[in-house]
């Protein structure tokens, strides 16, 4: 019987996400740490809040190790994403990113997500604007 996918892990994107760790000073616990992060396609569409939704990044949660050895997932809901330029497409994962939580307790790393400094988040508006998400249909 044949299911239509509605994700599909993107490895490409993965590469990414790395090379964006690599590079920004603000990410020094992720390379540290070096979390395993997975990042799905997700074909369906997705609004919170009247809002479009670009992509969200959860950990995995315990019970789930046993089927996956990855730390974090990152969902980019491509329907939305796709008038996205290359350039803002890594500001969306940067964004991304910087939910990464990581402490170091007595039983060992914790991951974790942290919200946003306002609705989004200082470093990015610093860097890119408010609108840096912004697509002239």
């Amino acid at each position: 019987m044949f299911f239509d996918m509605e994700y599909e892990r993107n490895t490409e994107t993965e590469r990414i996400v790395w090379s964006i760790v690599a590079e920004e000073p603000d990410f020094m616990d992720i390379r540290v740490a070096q979390p395993k992060i997975c990042v799905l396609d997700c074909l369906k569409y997705k609004k919170a809040e009247g809002r479009l939704v670009f992509a969200d990044i959860k950990p995995v949660p315990e019970q789930y190790k046993a089927l996956s050895d990855f730390d974090y997932i990152i969902t980019i809901y491509t329907p939305n994403t796709a008038l996205l330029t290359e350039a803002q497409f890594k500001i969306l994962l940067e964004h991304e990113l910087r939910h990464i939580e990581i402490k170091n307790t007595k039983k060992g790393i914790v991951y974790g997500t942290v919200g946003h400094d306002f609705e989004d988040f200082y470093a990015i508006v610093d860097r890119y604007g408010m609108k840096w998400s912004a697509v002239d249909a």
